[in-house]
């Protein structure tokens, strides 16, 4: 929760149009976001603001650079960001963290890697606002 007793989702997510769609839906039902585009940023962002964090959206796969995205989704064979969730958990991080891909076996592995929860891309914003009421409750 933020200072003003918002729930805080921080979301990674390379997609620029996606990631501003679910932020504004998100912060019209009185939700705080944080967002990150790329793996430095979210290392980064995770860091300065994981006291504050409710409830995490992690992208399976963040290019590495903006004109490789889609080769970098087609040549893939793992998700790119299990060492973000994994060290999310390494360093305590005990809410909520949502595997967002459209690739069913990607989500696995991010079950796999200590996401607590997987949804398609299209269902994201509906599993935070799932969460949400459950965290303002305790």
């Amino acid at each position: 929760m933020n200072g003003e007793g918002r729930p805080v989702v921080f979301i990674v997510e390379d997609n620029e149009p996606l990631q501003e769609a679910w932020q504004a839906v998100l912060e019209d039902a009185e939700v705080e976001v944080i967002a990150a585009y790329t793996i430095n940023e979210a290392l980064m962002k995770f860091e300065a603001n994981h006291p504050i964090i409710d409830v995490v959206v992690m992208d399976a796969e963040l290019a590495t650079k903006p004109k490789m995205l889609q080769i970098n989704a087609t040549l893939a064979t793992k998700p790119n960001t299990l060492h973000l969730v994994e060290m999310m958990r390494w360093l305590g991080f005990t809410k909520p963290i949502i595997a967002a891909s459209g690739n069913s076996n990607w989500r696995g592995d991010q079950l796999c890697a200590g996401c607590s929860h997987a949804a398609e891309k299209g269902v994201v914003v509906n599993k935070v606002l799932e969460l949400v009421p459950v965290l303002v409750i305790q």
